[in-house]
């Protein structure tokens, strides 16, 4: 029958229920029948079979013998609704009332144990409470320790928890023994749990203790740290002393994966609510429009690399109408950055008001904003320019800022406009230089910030400044916002799925040239197996291009021709210029009142001692293979090939018109 008169068993079984929410019953002398047991379990007890922890009917249950010794303790029937820490509890229970049959103890010793046992018990619940709350992981520790002595007992409980900032440890004692970063070098040699004497000498040393149990704490499946309490003048552990330690282990694991959890919710909530106003500052920092000065043409574009970065780019217009650039890069990523990014606009804007030399604004500048800047230790590169229109002329200084570009309408390689001062924040009293430049129709300036050039592809290889030309020398004939737009596409192509490491900035200035084609149309294009289709899809695109001096029936031939020749091209380029490894292939589409003509760069290998074909190939049929080059001929009545500085191809296909609208 059910055992509830002998008090050490009723202390256990509420001990039990209490842990749990579940049942528990000794088996002394009885069947299984006087049971409320399902059919099962009623089955085990029968046959004397174990069962730990099955699930049945909706319930953990358990069926426990205990070995096969003398005077052992009876077997138990237990359940519970949840499987978590139920095992280590039943195990403890069933270990302590063992050991206890075994030494024989007399009935007045038996009670005191088991009242212990229940001490201990209450240790696991205990901790189980301080789990559920949640509480801070630095605040509970001690309160562990000194929760632990207490119920077994010892002279000295210490737990240890490596933390981002470094270790925490706490001593029931006060005084945690030694530096708690020396410690952490035991965490390879606790794997389980074990007594002092089982470690090496050198760690055996860290432990002031005659006798000492450690077992290691696990969170995620990660060791993170270290817990053990005394046991000086005791006698040798038992079962229950490590069954004990480990049921604790475990408890004091999962309070520490709750509090990392918890840090972790917290780091992103607030992560989330500084970069909410860093991107409201940032945001209100950029110029709603960008001003259209005459004959000039602007665009801009910014990207950061954390959603919040130290990049930005401002506009404002002087007393006398002159229109002011400014790219400016700071220093630092977050709430910190858009802070200091606010103080240059807002010294940036003050200052234009009252000079117009960009190199006295950059020192006025540098002056205000030092005192700021040093107290933060960070620095500021900046570039300013200001535009004059009648002729077109360019006015810079730069403070230690990555070298704008410029581009002469063309020419086949780029001036570098060099800084003029250091960044703002140095020095004091750094004084800046301007330089003047002339500028024709149809040159770009590009001003940027190094996260362009320094975007890295999914092998590490960045895209650099002569990337960059490539790219603004395929796209830079056609308006600002279409060159943008083309650069933004190629750099985004380069990196793929990689993140960029730093904030992309540009900013480009086109003087109007002196006559503008109907329309240009740059394009990027990834050198694979999908390219073919894209040149088609995109050729065909442009039929629904408004400006067109050809009327609709003869502008789809004219394209599908057009279409097919520069398949044959890009074909071309993809197997021979790349040698089918990959690349890019980018250009321009230009329409005017006379031609539609395709310009299109590759950075492969030359296509050495290319000449027209001087055999035709007839377009309605042409051959199945070996004639790519002459059936491109035949389609365009202008083929040019050029080898460019800076190991590039240039392609140039031009159909003529022939014929306005009809």
């Amino acid at each position: 029958m059910p055992v509830h008169e002998r008090d050490p068993y009723q202390r256990a079984a509420k001990a039990w229920r209490a842990l749990t929410g579940g049942d528990l019953w000794w088996l002394h002398e009885t069947t299984p029948a006087a049971l409320p047991v399902p059919l099962e379990v009623r089955r085990a007890l029968l046959e004397g079979r174990r069962l730990e922890g099955q699930e049945i009917a909706g319930r953990y249950w358990w069926v426990l013998f205990p070995p096969g010794v003398e005077g052992a303790a009876p077997g138990l029937v237990a359940w519970a609704n949840q499987l978590y820490a139920s095992t280590q509890w039943l195990d403890l229970v069933l270990d302590l009332l063992t050991d206890l049959q075994r030494e024989r103890m007399a009935s007045q010793a038996l009670t005191h144990e088991l009242a212990h046992a229940w001490d201990r018990l209450a240790l696991l619940y205990e901790l189980a409470r301080i789990a559920r709350h949640d509480p801070t992981l630095a605040a509970s520790l001690p309160a562990i320790v000194r929760l632990i002595r207490e119920a077994v007992g010892s002279r000295e409980a210490l737990v240890l928890v490596r933390g981002e900032g470094g270790p925490l440890a706490a001593a029931a004692s006060g005084a945690f023994p030694g530096d708690p970063a020396a410690w952490l070098g035991l965490l390879p040699e606790v794997s389980q749990t074990v007594q002092k004497t089982s470690l090496p000498p050198w760690a055996a040393d860290l432990l002031p203790y005659p006798d000492f149990l450690l077992a290691p704490l696990r969170a995620e499946g990660e060791t993170v740290g270290l817990i053990g309490w005394s046991r000086d003048g005791q006698a040798p552990p038992g079962a229950a002393d490590l069954q004990l330690l480990a049921s604790v282990a475990e408890q004091v694991g999962a309070l520490v994966a709750a509090a990392r959890i918890r840090q972790a919710r917290e780091t992103a909530r607030r992560l989330q609510h500084e970069l909410t106003i860093a991107t409201g500052i940032q945001e209100n920092l950029l110029p709603v429009d960008l001003p259209a000065p005459p004959g000039f043409d602007l665009e801009a574009y910014l990207r950061p690399a954390q959603r919040v970065g130290g990049d930005f780019y401002d506009v404002a217009v002087g007393p006398g109408g002159e229109v002011f650039l400014l790219l400016a890069d700071v220093a630092g990523k977050g709430v910190a950055a858009a802070m200091l990014t606010s103080v240059v606009h807002a010294s940036f804007q003050t200052e234009v008001l009252h000079r117009r030399d960009p190199a006295g604004l950059l020192g006025v500048m540098n002056r205000v904003l030092f005192p700021e800047l040093d107290r933060a230790g960070v620095f500021v590169t900046v570039v300013v320019v200001r535009l004059e229109a009648d002729p077109p002329h360019l006015v810079y200084a730069s403070a230690g800022h990555v070298e704008p570009l410029l581009f002469r309408a063309g020419a086949q390689k780029p001036r570098l406009l060099p800084a003029t001062g250091l960044p703002l924040g140095v020095q004091p009293d750094q004084p800046y230089r301007v330089r003047r430049l002339r500028l024709r129709p149809g040159d770009v300036v590009l001003l940027y910030s190094d996260g362009v050039t320094e975007a890295q592809d999914e092998a590490g290889k960045v895209l650099g400044r002569e990337g960059l030309v490539d790219i603004m020398y395929a796209v830079h004939p056609a308006p600002a916002t279409e060159q943008v737009r083309g650069l933004v596409r190629a750099i985004d192509m380069h990196r793929g799925l990689r993140p960029l490491k730093d904030d992309a900035a540009l900013l480009l200035v086109r003087v109007h040239p002196e006559r503008e084609p109907i329309w240009v149309r740059p394009f990027v294009l990834a050198a694979g197996p999908g390219t073919v289709g894209e040149v088609v899809s995109f050729i065909r695109g442009l039929a629904e291009t408004p400006g067109w001096p050809v009327e609709p029936g003869r502008r789809a031939r004219l394209l599908e021709d057009f279409a097919l020749a520069l398949v044959e091209l890009v074909s071309n380029q993809i197997r021979h210029a790349y040698r089918g490894q990959g690349g890019r292939i980018q250009g321009r589409v230009t329409l005017t009142a006379e031609a539609l003509t395709a310009d299109l760069y590759d950075s492969g290998v030359p296509f050495r001692g290319y000449r027209r074909a001087a055999r035709t190939v007839d377009p309605s049929d042409p051959p199945e293979r070996g004639f790519g080059l002459p059936l491109m001929e035949g389609l365009a009545d202008q083929v040019l090939y050029r080898r460019l500085p800076g190991r590039r191809n240039h392609w140039r296909l031009t159909k003529r018109l022939r014929g306005g609208v009809a």
